[in-house]
């Protein structure tokens, strides 16, 4: 009938019961069932995504209208039982994304986290020796050269700057 796998998404034995929210899997199971109810339930979530960019809200809209839309396609059936019981228990799972919501906290779609503030470096040091200006250091340690290297001619620089200033 389609709830099974639904089920042992939310609920998986060898994941000690814990699982996902079942969105996708609901989707399927849906386009399973009834292709046009399937694809109707989908365009109802990609609709509500665009609009608003939250998942979450998309996901639970969808699963209301689910049981809405299977009575206009279907009508009343043993499967409309089904279809309830996953749109229900769809809802359940997402029940800490509707208090987020209703907070203002739920993360929109392509919000992603916020890009860490560039590190600004100090600038180079004016002065000093060569090996200061190739990348080295004073205290005789060798400047930090790529062993991959795309040509000879590129070892040859790197080479030379590893020599010490006469």
């Amino acid at each position: 009938m389609g709830w099974p796998p639904f089920i042992g998404h939310l609920y998986p034995v060898f994941h000690g019961f814990k699982g996902g929210k079942g969105v996708a899997t609901a989707g399927g199971v849906l386009l399973a069932m009834n292709p046009l109810h399937g694809l109707a339930v989908l365009v109802t979530w990609l609709a509500v995504a665009f609009v608003t960019r939250y998942s979450s809200l998309a996901a639970i809209v969808a699963a209301l209208m689910a049981p809405i839309y299977w009575q206009l396609f279907c009508g009343i059936d043993a499967r409309a039982l089904v279809v309830l019981l996953i749109a229900a228990l769809l809802i359940w799972r997402h029940r800490e994304n509707i208090n987020r919501l209703l907070t203002g906290e739920e993360s929109k779609i392509g919000g992603g986290r916020k890009a860490a503030p560039k590190v600004k470096y100090p600038p180079p040091r004016v002065g000093g020796t060569e090996r200061h200006a190739a990348g080295g250091s004073s205290s005789g340690q060798r400047a930090r050269t790529s062993k991959c290297s795309a040509s000879p001619a590129g070892r040859g620089l790197a080479a030379a700057s590893r020599r010490a200033p006469a």
